[in-house]
């Protein structure tokens, strides 16, 4: 089988040396092709063309962004079940894509089970959900977010374009400085809309979920929604209050893992197809990780069937 490999030769734990092993493993299972990214959309633009050019098999060796640009390159024309298969190898800081389909975080560990998993065709068609607006459609494969979690990315990526590293040390500082001045403001601008036009009590910020975990500190993976899974459609996530009290409920069901769908100051949904935002005010929006624009509305869409992934 045909592979290519895209890597990001500036993800946060990446090295020449660890791609070098990596390659070797894979050359083992499929005739490998390596080719690196240059740019922010880069990977989006080498997938298009990736089942056009014979490969089968595309995988990412970077952060969650690589493998976000992968997935919306290979479904640019919409669901692509019988394309190219898509494996993510971990190469960022969270990898959360790759770890949520049991691969390890040690990149030379996952190189393995993903040939293992080559060598014995194990693949599954996975679900994917979008947002779209005026000005974009994009797809995201484990989660999007309104509000606090896309302005604490931005924060992380004015950190990188400063020389800084990315660390899960640096992601808790910045949130927990996010989360201090949404404390300080009690006017909640985000309103979600369902199918029927009927409208939500204002939110604070919004996480819309594909598949749990949520995100990995460390080693630990945080889950906001377990029920979150690869066969069934969205979960979302709202504070409807942000006083001192609420908050704290929040996280310490952050920190157990602990089911949050029964507090009263929370919007939670699940199994959710179809559905969209409105903002009063310009709110950050990011996919994957990844912060796309500032937006005052967005429409939310789960597509079934949409990719096959390695397993």
């Amino acid at each position: 089988m045909r592979a290519l490999l895209v890597y990001n030769p500036f993800a946060t734990s990446t090295s020449e040396s660890t791609r070098d092993q990596i390659a070797k493993k894979l050359q083992t299972v499929c005739d490998l092709t390596m080719q690196p990214t240059t740019g922010r959309n880069d990977a989006m633009e080498i997938a298009r063309t990736a089942g056009a050019q014979g490969y089968e098999i595309v995988i990412g060796y970077g952060g969650d962004g690589t493998v976000n640009e992968l997935a919306n390159g290979l479904l640019h024309k919409g669901p692509n079940p019988s394309g190219p298969r898509l494996a993510a190898l971990p190469g960022g800081n969270a990898n959360v894509f790759a770890r949520n389909l049991e691969y390890s975080s040690d990149p030379l560990e996952a190189a393995e089970q993903l040939a293992q998993a080559i060598s014995s065709n194990r693949t599954r068609v996975v679900g994917v959900g979008s947002v779209a607006n005026a000005e974009f459609n994009r797809w995201f494969l484990f989660n999007a977010g309104l509000g606090i979690d896309a302005e604490v990315l931005m924060a992380m990526d004015e950190r990188r374009q400063h020389g800084k590293k990315a660390s899960d040390l640096a992601y808790t500082l910045i949130a927990g400085r996010k989360l201090v001045s949404a404390l300080k403001d009690r006017h909640p601008h985000i309103t979600l809309r369902s199918p029927a036009g009927e409208m939500s009590t204002p939110l604070h910020f919004a996480l819309i979920i594909n598949v749990a975990p949520w995100i990995y500190l460390g080693s630990r993976p945080l889950t906001l929604t377990p029920d979150a899974t690869h066969d069934k459609a969205l979960s979302v996530f709202a504070p409807t209050s942000m006083s001192l009290l609420s908050f704290s409920k929040i996280v310490r069901g952050i920190v157990a893992n602990q089911n949050l769908d029964s507090q009263s100051d929370v919007l939670a949904l699940a199994d959710q197809n179809d559905f969209s935002f409105i903002m009063k005010t310009p709110t950050w929006l990011q996919v994957d990780g990844e912060v796309l624009s500032q937006v005052t509305e967005v429409s939310v869409r789960h597509t079934k069937n949409a990719l096959t992934v390695y397993a």
